[in-house]
């Protein structure tokens, strides 16, 4: 059995695409979506005490969560979709990624619009 060229750079063009969405959608709206997490956990004050000993809003906590839920909804639909062992450890790493954030930002929060 061969394999066309044709087909051959298709792939190529495939895994392109596909490498540079994720490079992208881990980066960016990573960034983005932490950071809306980030503002619906600060904390509300706006004083030194603010600064001093910051307390968490726990009605940002669902926010963070669905924030973090939202990032690793591409990650765990391709593995769905496409059940292979490369595919599930992406979701994985995803997974632990965002329960990583969500555990950092509900231990340090902070005053974000406090200047």
């Amino acid at each position: 059995m061969t394999i066309s060229a044709r087909h051959t750079r298709r792939r190529v063009w495939i895994w392109l695409l596909a490498t540079a969405f994720t490079v992208l959608w881990v980066r960016y709206v990573g960034a983005v979506v932490l950071f809306i997490g980030a503002v619906a956990v600060s904390d509300p004050r706006c004083g030194s005490d603010a600064y001093a000993h910051p307390h968490l809003n726990p009605s940002g906590i669902p926010w963070l969560i669905g924030a973090a839920l939202l990032w690793t909804t591409p990650f765990i639909g391709v593995a769905m979709a496409r059940r292979s062992i490369p595919t599930i450890t992406l979701a994985g790493a995803a997974g632990i990624t965002a329960a990583f954030a969500v555990s950092y930002v509900l231990t340090h929060p902070g005053p974000v619009f406090c200047m």
